[in-house]
């Protein structure tokens, strides 16, 4: 348990976020990545497994409604890891989790995040004792009075953050504040890894690169009151959402955990992380044929992030619509992903 305690979870040798970490977006794929990098050791190139499509996905249903914005995830159609659900220990949660250390496992713990002060999630107004928020933080270690958690840092709420003294990525939380908050709801759950998988993917990373050039022009799919859109299409259908002003920063997100600006900027955060671990591999591989691709992948991370600062800017100065204003940056962010398109059109004619 001790070894836990002296790892580096989100945070690098500089305390600087972790490239890698950053990139993966999920906090589920975020989780069970610092178990796998933790508790078996990294191989130099098991980050290959986790690679993903650059693919945007938009589903709109029968109404015209947003239903979902965000990147295709392959990691879970890859079983890279399949997950043990402890669910509902509620009132047994802190024996469980425990219970867990003692075999050497970390375990991933998804309960009402609103109750927690470190969380940026926190919410002192939220009385139901259902889990709203779906996400997860992990415990690397106990003593007897207090749980060793590791959470990223982007959502923490440092004024509120007991951070261990010889390891400020690891913070504090007593046992019994965990489990007055955990006792009407939580899962804990642990990660089992398939390493003939991960050895596959570390093999073969340009299936990531290869599904993002197939799927950027992919037709729509229709399904029930559905419809999927993918790639260029997807942010066609976007700039029509936003053309009927319909959308308001305020208003609660599809997700339903959330209000819509917050889910703006998770799924804008993702679809950066997607493109910068493709970045990452192509540096890391060295190849004067992925120069070019390189170039389109910063040029398009550049103007994605652009999207976000802009709605997070005006969201701050009390703008309420999420309209035609912002139709001109999402058409060159459309721009940028096609010539992305071309560029790994190119590389992959070349590698392949």
């Amino acid at each position: 348990m001790e070894n836990f305690l002296t790892k580096r979870y989100y945070l690098n040798s500089n305390n600087m976020m972790d490239d890698i970490v950053d990139s993966l977006g999920d906090c589920l794929v975020q989780a069970a990545y610092l178990v796998l990098k933790s508790k078996y050791g990294l191989r130099r190139d098991d980050y290959k497994a986790f690679l993903n499509e650059t693919t945007v996905k938009l589903i709109v249903d029968s109404n015209n409604d947003l239903i979902s914005f965000e990147t295709v995830e392959n990691m879970f159609d890859r079983e890279v890891f399949s997950i043990n659900s402890n669910s509902q220990t509620n009132q047994n949660t802190v024996e469980t989790v425990s219970s867990v250390l003692k075999t050497g496992d970390i375990p991933a713990i998804a309960t009402i995040i609103e109750r927690f002060p470190f969380s940026a999630f926190y919410d002192i107004n939220y009385k139901l004792n259902i889990r709203r928020t779906g996400h997860v933080f992990i415990i690397v270690g106990e003593d007897e009075e207090n749980f060793f958690y590791v959470d990223n840092p982007s959502v923490i709420s440092y004024k509120q953050y007991v951070a261990y003294e010889k390891n400020r990525g690891i913070g504090i939380i007593s046992k019994k504040f965990f489990y007055e908050a955990t006792k009407d709801y939580c899962d804990v759950l642990t990660f089992k890894f398939n390493k003939n998988v991960i050895d596959y993917y570390t093999k073969h990373p340009q299936e990531a690169l290869i599904n993002s050039k197939d799927n950027y022009f992919k037709n729509e799919v229709y399904y029930g009151n559905f419809i999927e859109y993918f790639g260029r299409n997807a942010l066609i259908k976007l700039i029509e959402l936003f053309e009927t002003e319909n959308l308001r920063f305020d208003a609660l997100a599809p997700s339903e955990d959330r209000d819509m600006i917050t889910y703006f900027n998770w799924k804008l955060w993702n679809i950066k992380g997607r493109r910068n671990l493709q970045r990452y591999y192509l540096e890391q591989n060295n190849n004067n044929n992925a120069l070019k691709l390189i170039k389109s992948l910063k040029e398009s991370i550049k103007h994605w992030d652009l999207l976000y600062k802009i709605l997070y800017k005006d969201y701050l100065q009390g703008a309420v619509i999420m309209g035609k204003k912002y139709i001109p940056v999402i058409e060159n962010v459309i721009a940028v992903e096609g010539e992305l398109h071309e560029a790994l059109v190119k590389y992959l004619s070349l590698e392949i």
